[in-house]
């Protein structure tokens, strides 16, 4: 299929609602089917509809890797994890050009065809939750030797 790709009618709507809470969201997935969204007032985030769910997804660098801050890392995920109510966390080692980071991804699925009203609920916890999370990475990057400049937010591709 030559041109661009349409989205999908409830992926449209999550973009709507996006953009009247602040966020700027692409015009075109990428090659994975994510669409991604930033805000000069929230955490940026990639989405995606599959079946009958509207997949968030975000990545946090914490730094350069080391085992210290990686176990640090871990008991502040896992407190999350059992705090939180929608997102959940993952602490990971990523290798780069640089050398081996720290790193936290986040996820969540919600139902799609959400009423409005608990659409927003679930925006705004993931708004809540997941800036909790990019200020506890940026404590990581602070103390960090080697920050990373640019932040990447979207997902590899799977498998």
């Amino acid at each position: 299929m030559d041109g661009p790709m349409i989205p999908a009618p409830e992926e449209t709507r999550f973009g709507r609602h996006l953009n009247h809470v602040g966020y700027s969201v692409e015009a075109e997935s990428d090659a994975n089917g994510w669409r991604c969204a930033t805000s000069p007032m929230a955490s940026p985030l990639c989405f995606r509809v599959v079946g009958a769910l509207i997949c968030l997804y975000a990545r946090y660098p914490a730094g350069v890797w080391h085992q210290k801050a990686h176990d640090e890392l871990l008991r502040a995920v896992n407190e999350i994890n059992a705090s939180h109510w929608l997102v959940r966390c993952t602490a990971i080692r990523v290798d780069s050009d640089a050398g081996e980071e720290l790193a936290v991804t986040i996820e969540a699925n919600l139902p799609a065809r959400l009423p409005t009203q608990e659409l927003g609920a679930c925006l705004f916890t993931w708004i809540v939750e997941s800036g909790r999370i990019e200020r506890i990475t940026r404590g990581y990057l602070s103390r960090s030797d080697d920050c990373p400049t640019v932040e990447e937010h979207r997902p590899a591709a799977e498998a």
